[in-house]
Order: C-alpha cells, then sequence, then structure tokens
C-alpha cells in the first residue's frame, strides 16, 4: 500500500468535504483500507496521482494528533508529500473574506516564545519557534494553480500561517501573536505538527486551509456554515490543482558511496579475509579449547571501512518495515573505520561454552542470584494464562506480568529456561555484567584476551560488506535460509501477531548454534537466534551518530548496553544489520545472549585479574 499523497484532515466536516470532492472528481466512493493502528481513506487518483486520506485528533502533538498521524502515516503509505486540508482562521476580515483560500508559504510556531520586559518595564513577546518553510515543489505547482485559476472565486492567498496547540477565538490574544508575527495571514492548529513529522522523514508538505473565522469570539450561529464552505472550498482547490496541474515528481537523489569499494561481494569478502591473514601471519579459522573438552571457533574479521546506520528511513517503510522510535537513532549513515583485525566467535556463545565458565569459576548469574529473568509476554496470551504450549515451556513455569508486553519468568535462568537444555543452543537469561565476567575468566585461563564486540565492529562484521537491510541483501523472500527470527512458522503455532517473515525455518525459539547459513565472512546467526551484547553504553541523542566518532568508535558514558541482532521472536525491523536496542547492563531474557571477540596477539600478564581491562579500559578507541 503506497500513495503519492497523504492528505490530514481533522475533523468530521473537512474529512467529508474531501471525500465528496474526490467523489465529484473521481466517480468513485473513498475506500476504507488499515495498516498499522490507523484507518486511512482511498480517495482515488487523479492526473495520475494517487491521493489518501487520513484523520487526526486536533492539535499537534498531542496522541493521535497531526505529528503521530503523520508519523504513521508515512511508515504506512511512504507519501512524497503530505498536505493539510481544511479550515482555518484569518487575520484581516477587511481585505479577505470567509471562504478565501490560505496556502502556508512559512509556518510560524507560535508556541515557542520568549516572554521579556522592553526598556519601558512592559511585557515583551519574542518569538523563538521556527519559520518552516514548505515544500518548494508543492510551492511552485501551487502558484502554477493559481495562475491556471485565474480570477476564479475564491482567491488563493500565500503567506505565513500560525500554527500552534491553542484553538484561538479571542481577538486581544490574536492581537498579541500578529505583532510578534504581523505578516501573519491566517492560523491554524496542526500544521506544526504535520512540519516535524515531515521534517524528520525528510517529506514534501504544505497547507492548504480556508477562512471559517476570524479567532475573534464571533462566530455565531453560522459557525458550521462557514467551517462547511471553508471546507469545501479548500477541497474543491486541492481537487482543481490535481486534475488540471500535473503534480512534478519528486527526484531521486543520486547516492554515491560514503567509502570507496565499500559495499563489496561474498568473493572479496573471503579474499580480503585471507589476505589480512596471509600478511599477520593468521589462520582464519581459529579454535580455542575451553575446559571440559569444549571448543570455541573464530573468523578473523578484516580491518576496513564501512557505512554504519540507515541511510533513510524511506528506504524502510518502502519494504513495509514497520518502523519503531528507535529506528531514528540509527541515523545518519556515517562513515567508519575499523583500523586493527580482530576474531569474532562464528556463533553467539552456546550453553556448553558458557556452563564451561560458570561451573569452572564457579559463578552465579544474576538471574540466578535474583530468581527470575524476562520472557515476552504479548497481551494475547494472559487471555490463554501463560505462553503458548507450542513453544514447549513445562506447564508448571510460573509469570509474573508485567507492562508493555512482557513479564518475569519466575526461577527462570541460563540452567532453568523452562524447556529442555540443549548443549549447542545459544546461552540466554545472561546479563551484560554476566557476559563480562565471561570474557573475563575466559583472558585469565586462556592467555588471549576476550572481549565483547563494540557496536561498530558487530555491525561492520554482521554486514561482511553489504549495504542491505540485512547481510543476504533486502530480500525478505531469502530470510528463512540465514536468519532464525520471527517467521511463518512462528506465526502457525501460535498465531503470533507481530511483524513476521514471510518464509518458514521450522524454528520456534531458539535453534542450534550455526543452524542456518553464515554470512560472507563465516560467521552465523548475526541476525535472529538470540540477540547480542556490545560492550558499549548507549546513547539516546538523535544527533549521535552524527557527531561520534569515526574511527574504532564506542560510546563509554551512559547507564544502559547495546544490544543487537535480533531473535527468533522478532521480524524484519529488528532483525536489520541497522537495528539497535539497548537494556540495563543487569537486565536479561530469554531472547538475549552473547558473542566473543577475541584478540589476536599473545595478549597479556596473565598474573593480575583482566577484569578492569575487560570492562572498559581496554578498547580498540
Amino acid at each position: 500500500m503506497k500513495t503519492d499523497i497523504l492528505v490530514i484532515a481533522v475533523n468530521e466536516i473537512e474529512s467529508r468535504a474531501i471525500c465528496e470532492a474526490f467523489q465529484d472528481a473521481t466517480g468513485k466512493v473513498p475506500r476504507p483500507r488499515s495498516k498499522g493502528d490507523r484507518n486511512y481513506l482511498n480517495l482515488g487518483e487523479l492526473n495520475g496521482t494517487s491521493v489518501f486520506m487520513t484523520i487526526c485528533e486536533m492539535g499537534s502533538s498531542r496522541p493521535g494528533a497531526a505529528q503521530q498521524a503523520v508519523q504513521d502515516g508515512i511508515n504506512a503509505l511512504n507519501p512524497s508529500a503530505i498536505i493539510g486540508v481544511g479550515v482555518a482562521f484569518g487575520v484581516n476580515g477587511k481585505n479577505r473574506k470567509v471562504g478565501d483560500i490560505l496556502v502556508s508559504r512559512q509556518l510560524s510556531l507560535y508556541e515557542d516564545t520568549r516572554v521579556g520586559t522592553d526598556q519601558d518595564g512592559l511585557q515583551r513577546t519574542i518569538a523563538r519557534g521556527d519559520r518552516a518553510q514548505a515544500s518548494a515543489r508543492l510551492l511552485n505547482w501551487l502558484r502554477t494553480v493559481q495562475i491556471c485559476r485565474g480570477k476564479i472565486d475564491p482567491p488563493m492567498q500565500f503567506g505565513l500561517m500560525l500554527s500552534g496547540e491553542k484553538l484561538i477565538d479571542n481577538r486581544q490574544f490574536l492581537g498579541k501573536l500578529l505583532e510578534v508575527e504581523p505578516e501573519a495571514i491566517g492560523g491554524e492548529m496542526e500544521g506544526a505538527g504535520l512540519y516535524a513529522a515531515c521534517t524528520t522523514a525528510k517529506k514534501d508538505w504544505i497547507i492548504i486551509k480556508s477562512i471559517c473565522d476570524w479567532a475573534d469570539g464571533k462566530k455565531g450561529k453560522k459557525k458550521r456554515e462557514c467551517q462547511r464552505l471553508a471546507a469545501r472550498n479548500a477541497a474543491q482547490l486541492l481537487v482543481f490543482a490535481l486534475e488540471n496541474v500535473p503534480l512534478p515528481k519528486r527526484k531521486s537523489r543520486i547516492r554515491r558511496s560514503l567509502v570507496p569499494g565499500w559495499p563489496f561481494d561474498e568473493q572479496t569478502a573471503k579474499q580480503r579475509q585471507s589476505e589480512v591473514a596471509k600478511q599477520l601471519g593468521l589462520e582464519v579459522m581459529r579454535e580455542v579449547k575451553l575446559p571440559g573438552d569444549v571448543k570455541l571457533t573464530f573468523m578473523l574479521i578484516p580491518h576496513g571501512e564501512f557505512v554504519m546506520g540507515t541511510q533513510s528511513l524511506l528506504e524502510l517503510s518502502k519494504k513495509n518495515i514497520i518502523l519503531t522510535p528507535e529506528s531514528e537513532l540509527e541515523q545518519p549513515a556515517h562513515r567508519v573505520m575499523i583500523t586493527r583485525p580482530f576474531y569474532l566467535a562464528t556463533t553467539e556463545t552456546t550453553v556448553a561454552q558458557f556452563r564451561s565458565f560458570a561451573d569452572g569459576k564457579p559463578y552465579i548469574t544474576e538471574a540466578e542470584q535474583q530468581g527470575f529473568s524476562i520472557f515476552p509476554f504479548p497481551y494475547s496470551w494472559r487471555k490463554l494464562g501463560g505462553p503458548p504450549a507450542a513453544l514447549g515451556l513445562s506447564p508448571n513455569r510460573k509469570f509474573e506480568l508485567l507492562d508493555y508486553g512482557w513479564a518475569k519468568h519466575l526461577d527462570a535462568s541460563w540452567r532453568n529456561t523452562g524447556s529442555a537444555l540443549r548443549d549447542n543452543e545459544p546461552v540466554v537469561n545472561v546479563s551484560w555484567n554476566d557476559a563480562m565476567a565471561c570474557c573475563a575468566w575466559y583472558s585469565k585461563i586462556l592467555g588471549y584476551r576476550f572481549r565483547l564486540p563494540t557496536e561498530a565492529e558487530w555491525e561492520y562484521a554482521c554486514r561482511a560488506g553489504s549495504n542491505g537491510l540485512f547481510y543476504w541483501g533486502n530480500s525478505l523472500q531469502e530470510s528463512h535460509r540465514f536468519c532464525n527470527g520471527a517467521d511463518g512458522a512462528l506465526v502457525k503455532a501460535i498465531n503470533f501477531q507481530g511483524e513476521a517473515f514471510p518464509g518458514d525455518t521450522g524454528i520456534l525459539t531458539v535453534a542450534d548454534v550455526g543452524s542456518l547459513r553464515p554470512n560472507a565472512w563465516g560467521l552465523h546467526d548475526m541476525i535472529g537466534n538470540a540477540s547480542e551484547w556490545c560492550s558499549d553504553f548507549f546513547s539516546s541523542e538523535k544527533n549521535y551518530y552524527r557527531f561520534k566518532r569515526t574511527v574504532n568508535p564506542q560510546c563509554m558514558a551512559g547507564d544502559r548496553r547495546i544490544i543487537r541482532g535480533g531473535n527468533w521472536f522478532r521480524g524484519p525491523a529488528d532483525c536489520r544489520c541497522a537495528a539497535r536496542i539497548s537494556r540495563q547492563p543487569s537486565g536479561r531474557s530469554c531472547l538475549t545472549g552473547f558473542r566473543l571477540v577475541m584478540e589476536y596477539m599473545q595478549p597479556f600478564d596473565s598474573s593480575h585479574d583482566p577484569k578492569e581491562e575487560i570492562s572498559g579500559v581496554y578498547n580498540l578507541c
């Protein structure tokens, strides 16, 4: 489901006027469609331009208001333009009349003001908000429409429109706003949210609204009559524009690689591995024996450069990837250099490998100490009284419900997952602190430095030269060959309601490591199966990627730690190479494990405890 234009309306009067105008033009009744949590109306196609409409709550930032509605619409329909259509207040009743059409050349977000004192000691209000410039493409289109309409009534006026959360119906208050913005031609309540959502998603936007009153407290008995007239005029102008002036298509931006020689194919990936191994006198694949005759297998990851993060959230929506608020934290895509090769485990750490540490040290995990781990618990399961039987949990398992679709799984730990434990499945129910303790113990007894990968190392190794959504490319249909994520098997078995891959691995929960095909560098399950802790702290700053270091980057401050890779209970959005989430370092769940890095050089003097070095002083930055 995709459209060229998404129209935003607020109330029944506006939406009815828009539907009637399009029905008159197309001869078709607008058809309702739904995607996600929102309904849309397919208004049809005019002059080769498809149009959908959605209705939002009044205002910009409250739940269900313009900003949320536009964000949802962009994710669901990927429009090239968003147009707010409806009614507005005017400011000049002498030169304008009810029904005249206002087009936003700019918006003044009047809520963001500074109230100060002038030199005479009187209150003075100073604008501090954005003066948001409407899309040049849409402005040019509507100015052309204005010329084509000639002197047809009602007239169109382009200019600065006021936008904020207040329903203004007081002449004195309006007068104060006009003292700050004397050029304003009118105002409304949804433009600020529309602008904010479109700016984040880099979408074209404009406001077309018609005057229904003068914000002076004198609407009177003709209020609804004036609103109907104004809504009809705005809707009919949009239809006239689409019928008579072709909307220019938005040109695709030519993207050039940020890194010469990247991306690269599987053959090149393996060639680089071999070349670096030869230069350093190392093996591409290396095995290390643990106590108890357990092995760790590593692949050499060559140094190099790549593009980290997500280039554009628009590309995700085009591929029907359902975005989350955390998706914004993947931007902007940026060049990163990894300057030293490293060995990365071919699989997630297994139960057998973790047992070698936990029994050998010995060590008690945080889940064992506190008597619980975390388990996903969608609201639909609450009616069942617990997880579906198909997941294979013992029937006597106990859960303590939490918010947001999670529950405490009582007595759960890495030893006690609730189902039969296999040596070769990934260890889960372990915290970041547990993983770091494991790294430190391995380092001490084996004489090599073990640690968790940095977030940049993880994504570099996961991609293995790919710039796709996944390390096998962008195809969702190929996922079952590489990824144990939420797919057709889970949908069939438990009526899984979340986003799912279209394929079917036949696997319902965690699989034995290495069950599916590896990436170009020989790494299995980098996406899916169990999520993986990284060493970095997590930054929630939206511009963090923009300003972070580009050489061996690592976030060294915060209170949460990065998790990468998705898992068996997550679909395409969370199982992408760039997807990132975070948890407290003591957090643990049945979905999360870890993967080890081993430094290739013979390391430190093992006579002292390496835990301090492993936990932060030593890193690749």
